[in-house]
């Protein structure tokens, strides 16, 4: 019986400290321009969102789309549009207006030792310009 609740409580902490969405910005790229034109004022974004799935696909936990740094019960918000859609907002918040260059990651794994549990995350890395 002990052993349950000490799998029960572990499997609800690794639930709860899982599931986040970052934005992460800057302007400060000392003074370097961008562009085959120089372009000024580059504008740095980077975002996350993860999440945790049960057996890959029912979603448990995860990092909202729509604010970052807060969470979601059961919604699929793992999704590269949802990550290009807040760095993109994000840019433009800054002033931005054109896209130079964007890179997005897709990353899916089980989580050792409970494999039912799936660990999701996607990353979006945008460099834009005013």
């Amino acid at each position: 019986m002990k052993k349950i609740i000490a799998l029960c409580f572990c499997t609800a902490m690794v639930i709860v400290l899982t599931g986040c969405s970052s934005v992460q910005t800057t302007q400060r790229l000392n003074h370097m321009r961008t562009g085959a034109p120089p372009k000024d004022d580059p504008v740095q974004v980077h975002v996350m969102i993860d999440g945790v799935y049960l057996f890959g696909f029912i979603p448990l936990i995860s990092g909202s789309a729509n604010t970052p740094g807060k969470t979601t019960m059961f919604m699929n918000t793992v999704r590269q549009d949802y990550a290009v859609l807040m760095a993109t907002s994000a840019a433009r918040q800054l002033g931005a207006t054109q896209i130079e260059n964007l890179n997005t990651t897709f990353h899916s794994r089980p989580q050792f030792p409970w494999f039912f549990l799936t660990d999701k995350w996607v990353q979006v890395s945008l460099l834009a310009t005013k």
